[in-house]
């Protein structure tokens, strides 16, 4: 599934319920960014509980465009090249795919903007500190293989696999949330795509699943009610709620 081309999907699966259905994709927002803002607020400012930035953001926050505010510079970036520049400050990437998007030293005030604004170098410490036995490990606990592991990819490991667990975390439990939806057969969860709960749907349940999604993206287990917003849109992407 996750190999598949979107048009090839969007052409295989089709709701049971004909035109009284969707196929919508429920789909964790910015959520290796996200996790790793989130371990930080819990792991070294226990102060930023109470920040109404972190615990309130409304249905309409943007991960993205809120690192755009906050980015100083005399020129104008757009919310697509500050994702890709703060992708690539996580994951390691570098300038070189960028290129041709922004000059090198543009890269360099933006990604130690952003190193900032996610307190990389705070994060990289706490990873060091769990460090044993030859193993680093995210957030739960897990265990990552850790020999010869360059820091910038500590990083990203500690945010893509905290990240999968959160997203499966928050999957058993929007399922268990509707249960009563699945029992009375106007709700059918398909498959999970990685960060994605695919799920067909009457499209008059719509309201009540995103009152027990939305329910869900503050109770992820160990993040003290930290919110981890989820999208929903349909298979085709032509449509949100």
């Amino acid at each position: 599934i996750i190999l598949l081309k979107k048009e090839h999907r969007n052409q295989m699966f089709v709701s049971r319920f004909g035109s009284e259905g969707e196929i919508l994709v429920l789909d964790f927002k910015a959520l290796e960014p996200q996790t790793l803002l989130n371990i930080f607020y819990l792991i070294e400012d226990p102060e930023k509980l109470t920040d109404k930035e972190v615990k309130s953001q409304d249905e309409n926050y943007d991960l993205y465009t809120n690192i755009l505010l906050k980015i100083k510079s005399h020129k104008e970036y757009s919310r697509d090249l500050i994702k890709d520049v703060t992708l690539s400050e996580l994951y390691g990437s570098g300038f070189e795919i960028l290129k041709d998007k922004i000059t090198f030293q543009e890269f360099l005030s933006v990604s130690k903007q952003i190193q900032e604004l996610f307190h990389l170098k705070e994060l990289e410490n706490w990873v060091d500190s769990k460090s044993t036995g030859g193993f680093i490990y995210n957030f739960f606990g897990k265990p990552i293989p850790n020999a010869e592991l360059p820091t910038h990819k500590k990083i990203n490991y500690l945010a893509q696999s905290t990240a999968v667990e959160v997203a499966l975390n928050g999957f058993s439990l929007l399922c268990k949330k509707i249960k009563h939806m699945i029992q009375r057969e106007t709700c059918f969860p398909l498959f999970v795509l990685h960060d994605a709960l695919i799920i067909d749907i009457k499209k008059n349940t719509v309201d009540e699943l995103k009152r027990q999604v939305h329910s869900v993206e503050t109770e992820i287990k160990g993040f003290n009610n930290f919110r981890f917003p989820i999208k929903i849109k349909t298979l085709s992407g032509e449509k949100s709620y």
